[in-house]
């Protein structure tokens, strides 16, 4: 099966999305698809082996398309040129798919007649996140909203099938959407050779001065991290480490730092390395993930830091979300607290503290679990899904 996946972003890249694409392309290769990447150049050396530890999987070949938006004459931020082009590169492949993220691509695709099926992944309601997002009392928005939804709609509806990453978003979709394309639920994963690699057994040792929390992602307000630092006020023993984000938002966090008065316990790294994630995690003992009861947080995030935790066998402590329950199970392999309260994951954080035996069995749940969610896995579900889908249309 030859799949072309398009994409107006660099990949390989440092945000989420452009790991989350590159991880997942590669994947398809390995599962027995021929993968073509159509992308912007990275900027500067960035490569795929910064994310991945490894060359990109020789199954894949990518094709850079010039990106105007980097160049001094070029007064538009619109993708509207790379669209284009893409479309005339794709058109010439002979593919059996188009494999879509990008909403606005996707319905730029679908609108021409020379395209091959597309099969559109979504991480979220587009109309929904820009909803709560937004000031809804402004004309001006409310229009984008109903222009948004009208194009998610058509892209729902008009794609050969559709990849929901949690199973809440997909009852969202079909909800608000009524009659969609086919559709299948695909979490996120991880690389669990990459964690293996990084893996280091701190089983039954206790840290004088108490246990290293970790959180690792981006410090998006919907990600929750403040309730980890109104958190340490409660904390009795340990340190935070916190990983990721602008330096905007990082400035953000050591303001609020300082004005609770746990600025000596909590550290803020600031962006990393993707190469280096593993490595955090496996220096910590207690990983967290806060998130927050908006959609986005609740309903339609399968993050990658939660698989990476579990790969690394770390304990977990974690916002009581429906999306998050899909994978974790309180008790079982993690420990799951009412959203929001820092409180409650103060409580958790100390539990935990004193208790490294609980720790450690949370640990070892966690990693029993992991490999239901490598990239390997998840890509081979999807080939045979898709396989099935056009041999329906055929």
């Amino acid at each position: 099966m030859h799949l072309v996946f398009p994409d107006p972003y660099a990949i390989p890249g440092p945000t989420p999305s452009a790991i989350q694409s590159l991880q997942n392309v590669d994947a398809l290769a390995g599962a027995g698809a021929r993968v073509t990447l159509v992308t912007p150049a990275p900027v500067g050396d960035f490569r795929a082996e910064s994310v991945l530890g490894r060359p990109l999987h020789a199954g894949v070949e990518v094709i850079h398309l010039p990106d105007l938006r980097r160049r001094w004459f070029f007064p538009f931020r619109s993708n509207r040129l790379f669209f284009r082009r893409a479309a005339e590169v794709v058109a010439g492949l002979g593919a059996d798919a188009l494999y879509v993220r990008n909403l606005k691509l996707a319905g730029h695709l679908l609108a021409r007649h020379d395209m091959p099926p597309l099969f559109f992944e979504t991480h979220e309601i587009f109309a929904q996140s820009f909803a709560e997002s937004h000031d809804l009392t402004r004309w001006t928005q409310r229009c984008k909203l109903r222009t948004l939804e009208s194009l998610e709609a058509r892209v729902y509806r008009g794609a050969r099938g559709l990849i929901s990453i949690t199973a809440t978003l997909r009852d969202d979709i079909r909800q608000r959407f009524g009659a969609v394309a086919s559709d299948h639920v695909a979490p996120d994963g991880v690389d669990m050779v990459l964690a293996a690699a990084n893996a280091t057994s701190r089983s039954g040792e206790v840290r004088e001065g108490g246990p290293v929390f970790l959180y690792l992602g981006s410090l998006h307000p919907w990600k929750g991290v403040p309730v980890l630092i109104k958190a340490m006020r409660e904390v009795r023993r340990g340190r935070l480490r916190i990983a990721g984000g602008t330096p905007a938002r990082v400035a953000e966090l050591a303001a609020l730092c300082r004005e609770l008065g746990v600025e000596n316990r909590v550290e803020l790294l600031g962006s990393v390395p993707p190469q280096s994630r593993f490595a955090l995690i496996a220096a910590a003992d207690i990983c967290l993930l806060p998130s927050s009861a908006s959609s986005i947080g609740a309903r339609y995030t399968s993050p990658l830091n939660l698989f990476e935790y579990l790969a690394m066998g770390k304990a977990v402590i974690a916002a009581d979300l429906p999306a998050l329950r899909e994978v974790l199970r309180d008790g079982e392999n993690a420990r799951l607290v009412p959203v929001e309260d820092p409180s409650a994951m103060a409580a958790a954080m100390n539990a935990l503290a004193d208790d490294p035996s609980l720790t450690e069995a949370l640990g070892r749940a966690a990693a029993h679990v992991a490999p239901q969610y490598s990239w390997h896995s998840r890509a081979a579900a999807l080939l045979a899904w898709i396989g099935v889908q056009l041999e329906r249309k055929s």
